[in-house]
C-alpha cells in the first residue's frame, strides 16, 4: 500500500513538473509576443506621427496657412486621428491580454484535469490505510485478512 502511495507521489511530481514547464514555456512565449507587439505599435505610432506632421506645409506656405486659418482644422484632424489611434492600440493590447489569459487558464484547467485521477487515487489509498489501521487497532482478523487480500489484488 505504501509502495503504491509512493508511486502515486512520483507520478504526481512528474505531472507537476511537466505542467510547470509548460506554463513556463507559455509565459516566455507570451512575453516575447507582447514585446514584439509593443515594438510594432511603437513603430506604427512613429509612422502615423510622421504622416500627421506631413499634413502641415512648411516655410512661407505654412506661415500663410496659419494666417489664413487652414492650420487649425488640420491640427484638429491630427488630434482626432491621434486619439483614434490611441483607442485602437489600447483595444488591440486588451485583446492580446485577454487571449493570453485565456490560454493560461486553459493550460491550468488541463493540468488540473490531468492531476485529478491521481488525487482521487491518493484519497482512496489514504482512506484504505486509515481503514486498515482501524482494523488493526480493533481485533477483527477476518475483516483485516479480507481487506489485505483485496488490497493485494489491486496492486497487481
Amino acid at each position: 500500500m505504501q509502495r503504491f502511495k509512493g508511486e502515486l507521489k512520483a507520478q504526481e511530481r512528474s505531472q507537476n513538473d511537466s505542467a510547470k514547464a509548460k506554463l513556463h514555456n507559455l509565459v516566455a512565449r507570451q512575453r516575447t509576443e507582447r514585446q514584439a507587439f509593443k515594438q510594432k505599435q511603437a513603430e506604427r505610432q512613429k509612422q502615423e506621427a510622421v504622416t500627421r506632421q506631413s499634413r502641415f506645409r512648411t516655410g512661407y506656405k505654412g506661415l500663410w496657412d496659419r494666417l489664413r486659418g487652414k492650420h487649425k482644422p488640420i491640427r484638429q484632424e491630427n488630434e482626432h486621428h491621434y486619439q483614434h489611434s490611441l483607442k485602437r492600440d489600447r483595444t488591440e493590447k486588451n485583446q492580446l491580454i485577454a487571449k493570453q489569459l485565456a490560454h493560461r487558464q486553459m493550460l491550468r484547467h488541463h493540468a488540473i484535469a490531468i492531476r485529478q485521477p491521481v488525487h482521487d487515487q491518493r484519497r482512496e489509498i489514504n482512506r484504505d490505510i486509515t481503514g486498515l489501521k482501524a482494523m488493526r487497532n480493533k481485533d477483527f482478523p477476518a475483516l483485516r485478512d479480507a481487506f489485505i487480500q483485496a488490497s493485494r489484488g489491486l496492486e497487481r
